[in-house]
Formats: C-alpha cells, structure tokens, sequence
C-alpha cells in the first residue's frame, strides 16, 4: 500500500540512497509501473531484474519509455525513412543493444529480463523525434506508480537509469495522489506520460519494439520456468492454481463439477455475494490443468469490476489484460499477449474487458486472431450482455462458456433473454438466497417497510400520465412488442417512475428514522457508521446534505466519481472513517461493500434484477457482523384514496408489493414485515399479492398473453 510508505518529498542522492529507499520500496507496492527515460543501459538492467521481481510478484507490469543510444547521423536517417519500424538503421542498432546485453549481462539476469519481456511484464518502447522536430533525443526522467488501491506517486529527477547515475549526484521530487497540494503535480505527470506512451505527444512517437527484436529478446531465454517464479513462495502466487489459502465451498465445487457435466457451457444462477468470481475462476483453472493451455476473456458490465476482478485473478496466477476506456494501452498490450500465445511462448493469456469494449469491432478482431484452442469465456452479470448494443459480444466462437449472474433473466426482454441462453446455455447450477443464509454463507436480515404517500401535487402529475397513457394505448391498440418498442410511452412511464422514486415524503421518512438510530447510538454509546442510501437519480445531492446536517461524515457515490477515486471512498468508507454513502446505481453490480450493516432503499424499483443486486451488496458476511437491517421505502395511497379506489394510486402500490414479498419472504422479521402492510393490501383485496415475486407475476402474464406489459397494467 503506496500510501502506507514513509516518503519524503524530495530525495537527494547525498542524504539518501535512491535505490534503496525510494526506488525498490515503491516497487514492491505497486502493480503498474511506468517510466519515461533518457538512458537504458544493460548495467541498470541488471539491477533491474531483481528490483522488478516485487512488481511482479504482486501481479504487476512495468512499461519504459527509452531513448536507444544512436548519433545524431543515425537519428537523420531514421527520421527520413518512411517507417521508423523497418529501418535498417534503426534495427541495426537494437540488434546490437541485444549484442551488448549478452556480453554484459550474467546469464540469469538475461534469462529473467527475457522473460519479463516474453511474458508482458517488462514492455519497452523507443522514443523517436517526429518528422516535424528539429533533431533532439527524449531526455526525460519520470516514473509514476500505481497500486491495487488506487493510490499512485510520480517522481521527477535526475536520475537516468544507468549503473553510472546511481553513483552521480542526483535527486527527485516525490509527488502523492492522495495528498492535497500534490496531486495537481501528480496529475500532470501522469498525463504526459500517458499521452506519450499512447502516442499523442507532439514532440516524439513512441514506437513499439519491432517484433523482429522482441522475438530475438524472447529467444534469449535459458530456462523452462522464469527464474523469479523458481522459489516455492513466488510459485504458489503465480502458478495457475486455486490459491493455497483458499478452501472451495462445498456448492463451488458442486457448481464447476456441474458446469462440466454440462459441456462446459452454462449459466451459474447464485445469490450475490456467494463467491462467483471465486468460481469462475477456480472453473479456469480446472481448464487450464486439462489442457495446460487458456486463453481467458473474462467480460464484466462496469469499469470498476475490472480492477476487482484483476485483484482475485492475481490469487490464481493471472495477470489479466484490461480492456476499457481508461485503459488506452489495451490494444497494444492484448496485441502482444495474442502474439506470445499463438507463438507459444506463453501457455496462458487472461483477458478483461468492459462491456462496451467487448462488444467492439477491434476487440473482437483481435481476438478472432487467437489461433489455439482453449479459449474461454466468462460473463460477469451475464444478464447485461442481452440488450442490442452489447450482443456483438457472443458472436465469438469460444470452446468453454461460463456466464454469472443472481437474476440471468432479462427484465421486458424475452428475446435479450434467449440470446443469452442460446450462446452461454441454460442455467446448470442454482444456489438461492435463502440456501446461502441458512448455511451461513451470507448474514440473516431484518426488513422495514416504510410505507409514504405520494404529495398531492405529486399524485396529480401521476394522474395526468396515467391518463395520457391510456389514450396512447387506445389510439394504437398496442399489445406486447408495441408496447416495448413504442418511445412516448416509454417516456411516459419513466416520468411516472422517476415522481414515485423520488417521492417528496420519502426524505422526511428517511430524516425521521436516521435521526432515531442515531440517537439510540448516542445512548447506548453505539458508533453511527456502516451506512448505505440508495437515492434516486436527481436526489443524491438533497440526500448528502441532509445526512451531512445530521453530523454524519458522508460521500457521494456516483457514476461521476473516479474509479481510483471509489477505491478510496470504499476503503474508507470500511475504515469507518464515511459513515454512509450515498449512491445511485453505480453499486447495484458487482461491487464488494461487505461492511454495509444498514441500508435505506429511498430509491423504489420494479425491475427485480436492481432491488435484488442491491439486496445482495447488503448481505455479505464482514467481521463484526452478525445480521444487516433494509429499510425500503413504499409508496401507499392514503385513507382517501383507499375509500375513492383510486386506481393511479393502487396501481402504484400494486408495483411495489413484487418487491415487498421478494424482501419480506426471506428475512428474519417476515411476519412483523407483513403485519405493516396487511391492512391496506386487505381493504384493496389484493392480499394474494404479498406471497408473488416479480418473476412469477411476469411468468402470468406472459401465460395470459400480456407479456411485457406488466409494467403498465399492474
């Protein structure tokens, strides 16, 4: 942890040892390195074959930036070429680089640098002046690192990265992304050296090694097994195995034995929080053990997963690609990896792509181009890979198909649906929620409905869009794919079911019960903490406000915020250090906030998938945690609309009871949950409507020809 070490802020060579001290300790912490450099010389080579070990060890890369050393009349002659890559100047000069490692190289220190650089550990690229520059060679000297945190510190100095500097009097300015008044500096850093390494700096290309050269480097190799994974402690963490500290549960084991009954294709349908990631992996691994060869593509709905996913891939000895928009070097690192594959210098190649880019035209040529077999296929939430603009995703022949997903089933979407069981198969593992809490896989909870009445000003809005609803429909006599595909109406009922998961009152309620809890906390000297609010869009800021007013240390947590930017919050928020967190939808998948004891659904839902994902980040298990407590919020007609019948208002309540008998059926307190909305469900006469799940109204209409029109005529 970056933020754990002891750092100066400057570093001078005749105070401190810069390799030692500095150097070395921020390695050992990171998994991404970068560097941009003026020198590279085979003598800091050697040092840095042990001092990368650390990177590599946590799962890490490194990626260098290099001036090669050729005169000025070589450097002429380069920039009149067509193409840097084929000049026979330039190669000339690289093939000696290579001459002069193995002179001046011990044999293990070559052996480990080549096969850092076979394996994707070590990526080099050259500097070169552009056409348009005057003759001048890259002479930076800046290194930035980043940890599975979030956090990352940039340095700038003198040091070039040659055995001589280390002797020179040199010094850096050591600059932190999470200290106020540095991470302006680091910031900048970071983008430059970015916009370098992705080819968009307007003094100089940054040009990959030719491929000639990094098979010659590649060839160097001497041994079977890269000397830093030659010790038992290195070899446990980066063989491809299940981790020697982890222990399958039972219903994991079951669920890879059943996949492979099934051909290894299928969907595994297991309650959030029950360890699929763990699963899917461990599957991989059964895989890899068969065939001593995968090639993995794991695909994940949202940005932040693919951090989280790489984290627990590490454990099985994977060093995934990532493949997403703040990842610019994706193509050029997944290049790479399919190149090793296909030449068999590499045995395993792990994949991870957001969605979007998943689903794009270059990722998916580029891995048409994996020639070997063994290529697999994970679908994380595998239901979002269903809707039009992410099908492209399973167009790709993969051998072994693995989906996941609590709800696999797409909400007002049979075709999406099918789609999904088509290409990945039908479910061949299940494992409930309620099987988790009995067997103590996830923590019991208790559950408050917390019942509010629609303002008047908001119920008329709802009478105005209920009415125009009904002209729309009688005018087009829609039915089913109408229903779906029709826009105004689309917008009608998205507009009705923003004023009921925004409802006014809702906040009142939430002020009330909060205040109460903290209160109760006060007396019995109970620390406030462990606290989620899910908000409707629109809401969040009114929300953070109010909680902040009541003395509670809160953060947003929204989809604006940064990916390394929720590391922290999340980190933090576990710490106690955030006693709530405010969110909308960005937490509804994927996200581990095992800590979260209490959590206020404000936000209403009738698309199970959301309320369930929710449900689920609630309930895994944390130390200190024995049960967690939902307090949802449901709209209800008053007494007066009750005794006029008012069918706006009973339509609404009737949305929401799915939900009701989805959370109530499977918590501690089910009758005392009940109890609350027995009376006007009874005086409604729609009791039979407490025991239905919105999966079996759906599964109703649809047997009564209605189809995706549940959402409207319920």
């Amino acid at each position: 942890m970056l933020r754990l070490l002891n750092l100066k802020n400057v570093y001078d060579s005749s105070e401190s040892d810069l390799i030692n001290e500095l150097i070395i300790p921020l390695l050992k912490e990171s998994i991404l390195y970068r560097r941009g450099v003026g020198f590279f010389s085979s003598s800091w080579l050697r040092l840095a074959s042990i001092r990368l070990t650390g990177l590599i060890e946590n799962g890490g890369s490194a990626q260098i930036i290099l001036s090669p050393n050729i005169s000025k009349e070589d450097w002429d002659a380069i920039r009149k070429g067509e193409e840097a890559k084929e000049n026979p100047v330039l190669l000339n000069s690289l093939k000696m680089a290579i001459i002069d490692l193995k002179i001046s190289l011990e044999r293990d220190t070559l052996n480990s640098l080549s096969w850092m650089i076979a394996e994707g550990f070590l990526n080099l690229k050259i500097a070169i002046p552009r056409k348009s520059t005057p003759y001048g060679m890259y002479h930076d000297k800046v290194a930035i690192f980043y940890d599975k945190f979030g956090d990352s510190v940039a340095i700038h100095g003198s040091l070039n990265d040659s055995m001589q500097a280390s002797y020179n009097g040199e010094a850096f300015s050591v600059f932190k992304s999470w200290v106020d008044g540095q991470f302006e500096y680091w910031k900048n850093h970071d983008h430059r050296l970015e916009k370098l390494w992705n080819n968009e700096n307007s003094q100089f290309i940054a040009m990959d090694l030719p491929q000639v050269i990094k098979e010659e480097l590649a060839s160097l190799r001497t041994s079977a097994i890269p000397p830093y994974k030659n010790d038992n402690k290195t070899r446990s963490r980066l063989s491809i195995s299940i981790p020697l500290n982890l222990k399958l549960k039972p219903y994991q084991e079951e669920a890879i034995d059943k996949w492979f009954d099934n051909g290894c294709r299928g969907i595994l349908e297991m309650a959030t929080g029950t360890g699929k990631t763990i699963t899917s992996l461990a599957a991989a691994v059964k895989v890899y053990q068969r065939n001593q060869r995968i090639f993995l593509v794991i695909i994940v709905p949202f940005l932040h997963l693919l951090e989280q996913w790489r984290n627990v891939a590490n454990n099985f000895g994977f060093y995934p690609v990532l493949c997403g928009n703040s990842y610019s070097s994706w193509q050029e690192d997944l290049r790479t990896s399919i190149q090793n594959y296909n030449l068999g210098v590499s045995n395993n190649v792990c994949v991870i792509a957001v969605n979007k880019t998943a689903a794009s035209y270059k990722f998916i040529e580029m891995i048409k181009s994996v020639r070997a077999g063994e290529i697999m296929i994970i679908g994380d939430e595998v239901h979002t890979l269903g809707s039009s603009q992410l099908k492209e995703c399973m167009q790709l022949k993969y051998e072994y198909r693995l989906g996941l997903s609590a709800t696999p089933r797409r909400w007002f979407d049979e075709h999406g649906t099918r789609l999904i069981f088509d290409y990945f198969g039908n479910t061949c593992y299940e494992f409930s929620l309620d099987r988790a809490i009995s067997e103590g896989y996830l923590v019991p909870y208790k559950y408050h409905p917390i019942l509010v009445n629609l303002t008047p000003e908001e119920h008329e809005k709802c009478e105005i869009i209920n009415n125009k609803i009904i002209r729309l429909l009688n005018r087009n006599n829609m039915i089913n794919d109408n229903i779906k595909n029709n826009r105004a109406l689309k917008m009608l009922l998205i507009e009705r079911s923003r004023i009921i998961s925004g409802a006014q009152n809702k906040l009142s309620k939430l002020q009330e019960i909060l205040g109460n809890i903290i209160e109760y906390n006060k007396k019995n000297e109970i620390e406030t903490r462990d606290i989620l609010i899910y908000c409707p869009p629109g809401h969040h800021k009114k929300i953070l406000k109010q909680v902040s007013d009541m003395d509670l240390i809160c953060h947003e947590f929204v989809s604006r915020v940064s990916a390394n930017d929720r590391s922290k919050i999340l980190k933090e928020f576990e710490s106690g250090f955030y006693q709530a967190l405010v969110a909308i939808k960005c937490l509804d998948e994927g996200l581990d906030i095992p800590s979260t004891k209490i959590a206020f659904i404000v936000a209403s839902s009738s698309n199970p998938r959301e309320f369930i994902q929710r449900r689920g980040r609630i309930l895994r298990k944390a130390e200190h945690k024995s049960e967690a407590t939902i307090f949802d919020f449901i709209v209800v007609p008053n007494e007066n609309m009750i005794i006029e019948n008012n069918l706006t208002e009973i339509g609404i309540f009737k949305r929401e009871l799915p939900r009701f008998a989805e959370f109530s059926s499977s918590a501690k307190n089910e009758f005392e949950a009940r109890e609350i909305i027995w009376d006007i469900a009874n005086r409604l006469g729609i009791l039979p409507l407490l025991d239905k799940k919105p999966w079996e109204i759906y599964a109703e209409n649809l047997a009564n020809n209605l189809g995706e029109s549940y959402e409207i005529y319920l």
